[in-house]
């Protein structure tokens, strides 16, 4: 390598601590043998090394490599070890680690699967929008009125692999033409999270101020409690005018992840107030590896918390006023959530 190559190759390493790949991936060692024995210790030495909340959910890593490096052998298939992988992950209960190979993968799904939020756009578009609504070109915005005074937003997703930032900058032309409503009420339930970037641009448009909105740290040594310090994260207006009138935000327990960051942000607008359920709590930063057998996998690498350093992975961030959707809203073809933030909107948010 070239004197001119080794210097950016420093530089790098510099000014990228918490990227991806670390110095090391890049400076040393052959690629390591491709075995189901190498592949399983490649994974576990990696989640040892990277992931963020082994002392925070008092997982034993070092018991579990016993459990299941016995089980793994010359002649383990693909399957089985994808099973293997899939059984020792499965006791972190994160919905931020994943695995991909080309016949399927894992992920931790129970945070979405096994809760049932009675969430039915079509009710809110049939009913509640009376089918007068518009859409951003992907369809992932949706907006209208829901009262003549009451605008309604809502947001599917963050997702930045089926997703463009150019359709979250509409969010400008949507409140130009919601602008004049009293209040507005942003959905953001079942929303599974995404790209905290395209998050942001959306909140920046409804921030009064700078705000510190939480903070993150990330694992940077090879003990468990080895992390950065707090690095504390911040809103700011943004946009061609900001939306200070009384906003709700509904959530549930699938508001999840990127979702879990725009409700943190949007809360300490003193303007806002999250209506609904307590989100699905995901509050790690995930970031992408492979194994020696091509494999892809995700951990998340980093912790963020509240502005008042409270952890909401697992748990999740509360809403200020509670409520949920009964049963009954299926029968009766209701949305009490969204009913609750009207009639608070309307009331003069008490």
């Amino acid at each position: 390598m070239g004197k001119l190559s080794d210097k950016i190759l420093l530089f790098l390493c510099i000014i990228l601590p918490v990227s991806i790949l670390s110095c090391a991936d890049f400076l040393t060692g052959p690629d390591p043998e491709n075995t189901p024995e190498t592949n399983f210790d490649t994974l576990w030495h990696e989640f040892d090394r990277y992931y963020s909340f082994f002392e925070w959910k008092h997982i034993n890593w070092d018991s579990l490599y016993q459990v299941y490096r016995h089980k793994v052998s010359k002649q383990t298939g693909d399957m089985e070890l994808l099973s293997i992988f899939s059984d020792m992950l499965d006791n972190l209960k994160d919905g931020h680690v994943n695995i991909y190979t080309p016949f399927g993968g894992y992920s931790y799904t129970a945070w979405f699967d096994q809760r049932n939020t009675l969430f039915q756009l079509n009710i809110i578009l049939s009913k509640y929008l009376n089918n007068r609504f518009s859409s951003t070109p992907d369809n992932n915005i949706v907006y209208g009125k829901v009262k003549d005074n009451v605008g309604y937003i809502l947001i599917k997703s963050f997702d930045s692999k089926k997703l463009q930032k150019k359709n979250f900058r509409l969010i400008d032309d949507i409140l130009e033409q919601l602008f004049n409503c009293a209040g507005l009420i942003v959905d953001v339930r079942d929303n599974g999270g995404g790209n905290s970037g395209f998050a942001k641009i959306i909140v920046n448009r409804f921030a009064d101020n700078k705000r510190q909105v939480s903070f993150v740290r990330y694992r940077n040594g090879p003990d468990h409690d080895n992390f950065t310090d707090y690095i504390p994260q911040y809103i700011f207006p943004e946009g061609k005018r900001q939306y200070t009138k009384p906003v709700a935000v509904l959530t549930n327990r699938k508001s999840f992840s990127a979702t879990e960051y725009f409700v943190l942000a949007m809360r300490t607008l003193p303007h806002v107030t999250i209506i609904g359920d307590t989100t699905g709590g995901g509050s790690g930063i995930p970031i992408s590896r492979e194994l020696p057998n091509g494999w892809a996998y995700r951990l998340p690498r980093s912790m963020q918390l509240t502005p008042d350093s409270v952890n909401y992975e697992g748990i999740g961030l509360a809403p200020y006023i509670f409520v949920v959707n009964p049963y009954t809203d299926k029968i009766f073809s209701t949305d009490t959530q969204l009913v609750r933030a009207v009639h608070f909107l309307e009331q003069g948010r008490k």
